[in-house]
């Protein structure tokens, strides 16, 4: 009976540390995603997914700024905020670069209530909105594309 319990002890060990590193290592790929550059919108081409053509080629309409992102997850309302994250940021910066373009200052004064002066003008950067989105699963992940606009004129 001692031997009995004691492998029983043995497999559970083995099988709560294969599942630490299984763990470790999906934590380790997350934060390697993470860290990479969300300002480029490198469509993920070599998975088999139709991409859609606004992913790269963004509309241009007077008055509105647009921007895209994409995210991969397991669960489909991770990739959603990944995709979404990657297109703030992205809308954030090209509105950065076209407020200092035009006007040479900018109020960083944070998050969704973050303001960008544009020929006088406030821009809420959390007046944003999908325009576009397209979720697509391919093995057991999910693929997420977003097309944000955000008005310029409130």
């Amino acid at each position: 009976m001692r031997k009995l319990v004691g492998l029983l002890l043995a497999i559970l060990f083995v099988l709560v540390a294969c599942t630490k590193k299984e763990e470790a290592d999906h934590r380790s790929s997350a934060a390697d995603s993470a860290a990479r550059d969300t300002t480029s919108v490198q469509a993920p081409v070599d998975q088999g997914i139709e991409i859609p053509v606004w992913l790269e080629n963004l509309p241009h309409r007077n008055g509105y700024l647009y921007a895209s992102g994409w995210g991969k997850s397991l669960r489909a309302n991770i990739s959603k905020d990944k995709a979404l994250l990657i297109a703030q940021n992205q809308l954030a910066r090209r509105l950065q670069t076209a407020s200092l373009a035009s006007t040479d200052s900018v109020d960083q004064a944070g998050s969704a209530g973050a303001r960008a002066q544009e020929n006088g003008t406030n821009i809420a950067l959390s007046a944003w909105k999908i325009v576009k989105q397209k979720q697509v699963k391919k093995g057991k992940y999910w693929y997420t594309f977003v097309l944000l606009e955000l008005p310029l004129d409130n």
